[in-house]
This record gives C-alpha cells, sequence and structure tokens, in this order.
C-alpha cells in the first residue's frame, strides 16, 4: 500500500501470498488488523496514530519494533515465533515514553508462547485497564503478589482469563489460578474453559467491586456459592462459615 496518506482504518485478513503490508508511512493509521496471513514477517515500521492492533494467525511474524506512540488497545493471537515477554519488551520500546506504554489500556495475549510473563512487565503499563489472558500466555512469576497490583496498576478493572484444554500439562490450568482473588479492585471478571473446577465458593467477598461475571465452559461446576457442602471448615465453625456464605451472596447480589 502507497500513496494512502489519509487512511485511518486498515484489514487484511486471508491474503495467503501477501508478503508485506506497507513500505510507506501511514500518518494518519488509527486502525490496523492483520489476521491469517501466512507468509507475512513484519508490521509497517512507522505508525504515529495508531491506536489499536490486532495481529491474529500469523505464523511467521517476528517482533519488529514499529513506532506505535498512541497505542491503546493492542491483541495478538497464535503467533508461534513471538514469546510473549519478548512481546512485551517490545511495546516497551516502541511506545517511546521512557520504558513505558502510558497509552495502553487494554492488552490481549492469547496463544502465545511464555516463559516469564510476570507482573514486573506489566508495572510498565501504568493506565492498562482491561488484561486478556490464556493459559499458555500467562505463566505469572511470583515477582510480586497480586496485592499489590493496585499499586502499580490503579486503573485495572477487567481481566478475562481462558484455560487451554488441549495442551500439555505445564500451561493448563484447570482450576482458576488463586492469584485471581488476590485482584480486589476487579469490576469485569470472564473465565473460560476450566474444567475442574467444583465449585468457586468462598472466593466471592474477596472481590467487592466486582459488577459483571461471565463463566462459560465449566463442565464440573456445581455451585457458585458454598453454602451446604460439607467442608471441614464448616464442621469446625459453622457460624463462620455462614458468615461467609452471606457475604459470597451479597457481593454476588450487586453484580449488574
Amino acid at each position: 500500500l502507497t500513496n494512502v496518506p489519509a487512511l485511518e482504518s486498515l484489514e487484511v485478513e486471508g491474503c495467503g501470498r501477501l508478503q508485506q503490508v506497507s513500505d510507506d508511512h501511514m500518518p494518519d493509521l488509527k486502525r490496523l488488523k492483520l489476521s491469517y496471513l501466512k507468509i507475512l514477517k513484519q508490521l509497517p515500521t512507522h505508525l504515529p496514530s495508531l491506536e489499536e492492533l490486532d495481529v491474529k494467525h500469523l505464523p511467521n511474524w517476528e517482533i519488529t519494533l514499529t513506532f506505535m506512540p498512541c497505542l491503546r488497545k493492542a491483541s495478538f493471537e497464535t503467533c508461534p515465533k513471538v514469546q510473549t515477554e519478548g512481546l512485551i519488551y517490545a511495546l516497551l520500546e516502541l511506545a517511546g515514553h521512557g520504558g513505558q506504554v502510558t497509552q495502553l489500556r487494554t492488552l490481549s495475549l492469547k496463544n502465545c508462547r511464555s516463559e516469564r510473563l510476570g507482573w514486573k512487565l506489566l508495572e510498565q503499563m501504568p493506565n492498562l485497564i482491561c488484561l486478556k489472558l490464556d493459559s499458555k500466555s500467562a505463566v505469572l512469576l511470583p515477582s510480586s503478589l497480586p496485592s499489590e497490583v493496585p499499586t502499580f496498576l490503579p486503573s485495572f478493572k477487567a481481566l478475562e482469563l481462558r484455560d487451554i484444554t488441549n495442551v500439555d500439562e505445564e500451561v493448563k490450568w484447570g482450576w482458576v489460578p488463586q492469584w485471581v482473588w488476590g485482584l480486589s479492585q476487579l469490576e469485569v471478571l470472564e473465565l473460560r474453559c476450566f474444567s475442574e473446577d467444583i465449585s468457586l465458593g468462598g472466593h466471592w467477598q474477596c472481590l467487592p467491586k466486582l459488577k459483571f461475571l461471565w463463566l462459560q465452559d465449566f463442565p464440573n461446576l456445581k455451585s457458585l456459592v458454598d453454602v451446604n457442602n460439607n467442608t471441614p471448615r464448616q464442621q469446625q465453625n459453622e457460624t463462620t462459615f455462614s458468615t461467609d456464605a452471606q457475604q459470597q451472596i451479597a457481593c454476588l447480589s450487586k453484580l449488574q
């Protein structure tokens, strides 16, 4: 693509022989979506106005630093040559804001290989509101406790997690990770494909600000609130258990 300086949105899908999107600057481009491009290895090199980037199923795409200082929403899915932590570092470098991606509001990483996507990397995105991850892309190291997240991600309100069921056990969660319940500032929570969870009870009082909840593909889930389960804790302290159940129900009753 050349001689389109006024172009604001570009979407390219299923062009299997495409090798290059643009060899020229697109100064006004705000939205770029690239998907199912088998040969493409590089993105355009200069996108000063880009606000939304969506990259999906690019088997040969390798990280190339691209100037995107206005990026607000970034989504990456099934890019096998890109490792998650390398991608994050690339975002930090291309932002050009002293090592922080200050404009980024939404980050989605799915089916991207990961070795070390830790909370420390996300510290460099102080205005992040929404994070979407699957178990393959979210190997979160204990670099900091989830309770510390509000201090370096003060705007973080929405989390989407999806387990991957058809992969090796190393990247399969099975259960909702415990660190989720430490994110007390969450207002939006979407959980998908957790095959081992039988009950999600005992946790909702940890999310007092939760307004929107989506649960999908929990084949063994029997209860959202532990009220009637005869657990060891219930046997030890019936009053405490009853109070916890009431707190859980009270939190869920606030959902919109």
